[in-house]
């Protein structure tokens, strides 16, 4: 993390390397003064190449956004302005609805529940009113079956009776 010269901090992922002749220091440094001087200027000729050639590939609006610029510190033109806020008006509408949809889907959900819990009762006598009607011919047919025996049996006794 570096500080430039108002103090403020910024990160970077750059590099900058200075070589400095032990034996002969460059000219530079007797320019400037100092050594610490002559990297200040470095420094501040990278960073400043650094900003201005990746702000130079991204649009005004990306920047604002991605950045968190505030609008107070940069000027930009009123249709700019505009078309940033209309976005964002859009995307909080967006979220504004997939929310209501939500919220709309887990009402008619937990209506379903209610509904089947409240018919719960009905739904249950209704299984066993079925299953009384599936296995009343199956009753009957032994049922049949004894009867048709008994009356043959007791018509055969009458007959040799008589």
């Amino acid at each position: 993390m570096a500080k430039n010269p108002e103090g403020f901090a910024f990160e970077m992922d750059l590099q900058v390397q200075i070589y400095i002749s032990e034996t002969r220091p460059p000219r530079g440094i007797s320019t400037v003064g100092s050594i610490w001087n002559q990297i200040d200027e470095v420094l501040q000729a990278a960073v400043g190449n650094h900003f201005r050639d990746t702000l130079q590939s991204m649009p005004a609006v990306r920047f604002v956004e991605e950045r968190g610029v505030d609008r107070q510190d940069v000027l930009l033109p009123q249709d700019l302005v505009k078309a940033l806020t209309e976005r964002e008006i859009a995307k909080q509408e967006i979220a504004m609805f997939e929310q209501e949809k939500q919220a709309q889907l887990q009402r008619i959900e937990t209506e379903q529940a209610r509904g089947t819990a409240d018919r719960q009762a009905e739904r249950a006598k209704s299984k066993v009113g079925v299953t009384i009607k599936v296995n009343n011919p199956h009753a009957r047919k032994p049922e049949a079956d004894g009867e048709a025996f008994y009356i043959e049996q007791t018509g055969t006794a009458k007959a040799e009776v008589l």
